[in-house]
């Protein structure tokens, strides 16, 4: 007993702190900048980053409506929602590939981590090339059945082939700023995706102004792959290269994929949660309806991006702090993110709603591309319910498991078989509240498996040596 801090006999047990932290709590922490620093630097750059991202939608958003026709608009979104399919389809090996760089010892040595990061790079190129070919079909497939027929004008396919291309080369080269992050510098890597987006963003932009038209998703992409492609083959600051042989005894079945299948499992029911709803309206309701609805979805998913970049940021330090066990750090770290980033996530939704109300009372032109006023406000309000659960998640799965996984198979697709009767007997009116409903019950399933989480770090913050 002699050795033991003072403190630890006032703590209170897991059953009663660190659950729902009150007021007083957070304003007491926040200024103290030695147990938690409220705005580090990757937290900044990945704001910033982000922020960008968000401006350069809003403004493609408004050149969307202005410089393409609704049909062509509907198809713009299918071309974003089909093109997210493409982005996840590593099966979560970006994710995992973060998560096991930030658990490594000595990562960018000539140990284990180069192994992993070939194994990682190799792995990336072989799904994405299999990804790339099934969705290019599948899109193929969706388009021409209802474009074709209704609307033979549109010519749709050289552009899809090559949006799909610039889609598969940015992920290739975007893995490797994924294990720059885990593995060696977070705000490198999220200095890196600011110049990107910003670069690509005026492209896109010009492009759409210019009378692109569907071609500008291809500019959009081919410039954030050119970027990052040309500051990797000419920058010292990323990972060297070493002329020894790579550690063999690294086993990306044994250390990664057990995590990897779950992550990734449980991404690919994220675009059926928050893609899927674009190519299914324009099957059953037509492009000009997807159109519509595509832009509203649009907003929600653009808050969801601005949002949740906060906690995202924060993976890989949670990672850190796991694996040295400073669990009283991570539980501090985790409330301020989480309380923080909600109430700027809840701030912009209404914001948007506000804006969009007023915009519509006043009869502004081209308001009438989006959804209605009460379907887009359903969809933001989700986005809210969204970005709480996604804060519990990235503290969940810092550990490399993921305890949701179950719910999200499940939740997944219920959804989409809801969303497809409603597209098909209903409206969108009724896609969006079918949303709304199935997202609302993460939320205490998320605190609720924080709360057996926590009293286990509780547990082995007690047991571990002064």
């Amino acid at each position: 007993m002699a050795g033991k801090p003072l403190g630890r006999a006032r703590q209170k047990p897991p059953s009663e702190a660190n659950i729902l932290p009150p007021v007083w709590y957070v304003s007491l922490t926040l200024p103290k900048k030695e147990t938690i620093r409220y705005m580090r630097p990757e937290v900044l750059l990945a704001l910033l980053t982000r922020a960008t991202q968000g401006l350069v939608l809003i403004g493609a958003a408004i050149c969307v409506v202005w410089r393409l026709n609704p049909v062509e608009q509907g198809v713009f979104f299918v071309y974003m929602s089909l093109g997210a399919l493409l982005q996840l389809s590593d099966f979560g090996l970006a994710y995992a590939s973060l998560q096991t760089a930030s658990h490594m010892a000595n990562p960018g040595g000539d140990g284990p981590f180069r192994r992993f990061r070939q194994k990682a790079h190799w792995l990336n190129f072989r799904v994405l090339s299999v990804a790339a070919i099934l969705v290019g079909l599948l899109g193929a497939g969706i388009l021409s059945s209802r474009l074709d027929a209704e609307h033979p004008g549109t010519h749709w396919m050289a552009s899809w082939a090559a949006f799909l291309f610039a889609v598969f080369l940015t992920q290739l080269v975007n893995l490797e700023l994924t294990l720059i992050e885990g593995g060696k510098s977070p705000p490198l890597a999220w200095s890196i995706r600011f110049f990107q987006e910003l670069l690509s963003g005026v492209v896109f932009i010009v492009a759409l102004i210019a009378g692109a038209g569907l071609w500008s998703l291809a500019a959009y992409w081919m410039v954030r792959f050119a970027f990052t492609a040309i500051w990797l083959s000419t920058t010292r600051s990323g990972f060297g290269k070493v002329s020894t042989l790579a550690d063999t005894t690294f086993s990306w079945q044994r250390e990664v994929w057990p995590f990897q299948w779950k992550i990734g499992l449980s991404i690919l029911c994220g675009f059926l949660i928050f893609q899927a709803f674009n190519p299914i309206v324009l099957l059953e309701q037509g492009p000009t309806v997807a159109g519509k609805f595509g832009m509203s979805l649009a907003l929600m998913n653009m808050l969801l991006m601005v949002t949740t970049v906060w906690p995202l940021s924060q993976a890989a330090r949670y990672g850190r702090l796991i694996r040295h066990r400073e669990f009283d750090e991570l539980r501090h770290a985790f409330w301020t993110m989480c309380i923080a980033s909600t109430l700027v996530a809840t701030l912009g939704a209404l914001t948007v709603f506000l804006v969009l109300t007023w915009m519509t009372e006043r009869a502004i032109s081209y308001v009438d591309r989006f959804a209605d006023t009460f379907t887009t406000g359903l969809l933001l309000t989700t986005a809210v319910v969204h970005h709480i659960t996604h804060c519990f998640s990235v503290v969940l799965r810092a550990e490399r498991r993921d305890p949701t996984l179950p719910f999200t198979v499940v939740g997944s697709v219920v959804l989409v078989a809801l969303v497809w009767i409603c597209a098909r007997y209903g409206g969108t009116r009724d896609i969006a509240l079918a949303n709304l409903a199935m997202a609302l019950p993460g939320v205490p399933l998320v605190i609720f498996i924080y709360w057996r989480r926590n009293g286990r770090w509780w547990t082995a913050s007690e047991g571990r040596s002064p």
